[in-house]
């Protein structure tokens, strides 16, 4: 069933498909705005799910952890798990689930969903120039700002631009 919706919608949306690991992925562009629909099962790697995500919103990118953060908080880097490891040996709730994922969903709410529906700890790094930071103090902004503030300071640093002394604390 989800591959004949997939079909449907890839032929009226232009939308992308990517299949890893026997599970479809799927991007939908509507009006600008990013749905992403992600279902996870035991047999991917971390991998797989940055990748997806990824290829979403290119100037960020997810990363996994093997204790939660509060809100608004970082994650602290101590604990973060490698790309290779299967959601298998990491996730605190079993079975397959799905998951939608909209532009307009703050980087709080998916890192919560994900912890929620997965039993995955994530947290969203946003691109800054050539560096790699935490969402965490700007948890409240939607992926699309998101994403658009990482495009936007990655332009500065191929422009020349970028004079920014004021990131945020990944710590």
């Amino acid at each position: 069933m989800c591959e004949h919706i997939s079909r449907a919608v890839t032929a009226h949306t232009g939308s992308s498909l990517s299949k890893q690991n026997g599970k479809l992925f799927v991007d939908v562009v509507w009006y600008n705005n990013i749905r992403m629909i992600v279902e996870i099962n035991n047999s991917q790697r971390i991998a797989d799910i940055k990748d997806a995500f990824h290829a979403a919103y290119p100037f960020l990118q997810l990363e996994f952890f093997s204790r939660p953060h509060e809100w608004g908080k970082p994650s602290s880097i101590t604990s973060r798990i490698g790309e290779d490891k299967l959601i298998a040996e990491i996730r605190t709730v079993q079975g397959v689930a799905a998951m939608e994922i909209h532009s307009w969903h703050t980087t709080g709410l998916v890192e919560q969903e994900f912890g929620k529906i997965f039993g995955l700890y994530i947290q969203v790094f946003r691109r800054d120039g050539s560096d790699w930071v935490q969402t965490a103090g700007t948890d409240t902004r939607t992926l699309e700002e998101q994403n658009e503030a990482g495009r936007n300071a990655s332009q500065e640093l191929m422009d020349g631009t970028n004079h920014s002394f004021n990131r945020e604390n990944p710590a």
